[in-house]
């Protein structure tokens, strides 16, 4: 059934209403295995339909991926968050400092938005916390 499924914009509701009861029963090994078969299914998506933009960011995905949080073991759920969202928001981040016309302005805007975007419950984690540390790096040596 997994193999059939990829996560879009409309079309998840139903999957997780169907697995999170799985999930939750399914221990150790198969919980595991199907959990990462749910996070191979996020990564496709987000490689084929997230990517960062100032300009014109499409959110669906990261909204897709922050739906999943709650259903599959938060270790699992945060390998396509560290892979395609942190990573991709660092490096989105590093080289709009180092464009010579970069309005620090709007780049702290953007951060702030981004911030926002994380539930509370996921932002406290040090990943995240971590990560967006890291980013206040960059701005703060971009400004000196």
């Amino acid at each position: 059934m997994l193999d059939c499924w990829l996560p879009s914009k409309d079309n998840n509701d139903a999957i997780m209403a169907l697995l999170a009861p799985w999930i939750e029963l399914l221990r150790g090994k198969e919980q595991h295995k199907l959990a990462t078969k749910v996070a191979e299914r996020l990564n496709s998506m987000l490689e084929a339909e997230f990517s960062f933009s100032a300009q014109r960011q499409v959110v669906w995905p990261f909204k897709v991926l922050l739906k999943w949080h709650r259903i599959i073991p938060y270790r699992i759920w945060l390998l396509p968050v560290k892979r395609h969202v942190l990573q991709g928001f660092l490096d989105y981040l590093r080289l709009w400092l180092e464009d010579p016309d970069a309005n620090y302005a709007e780049i702290a805007d953007w951060y702030w938005q981004w911030k926002q975007m994380y539930p509370a419950a996921i932002f406290d984690s040090s990943d995240i916390q971590n990560a967006f540390r890291e980013a206040l790096v960059y701005m703060a040596f971009a400004l000196s």
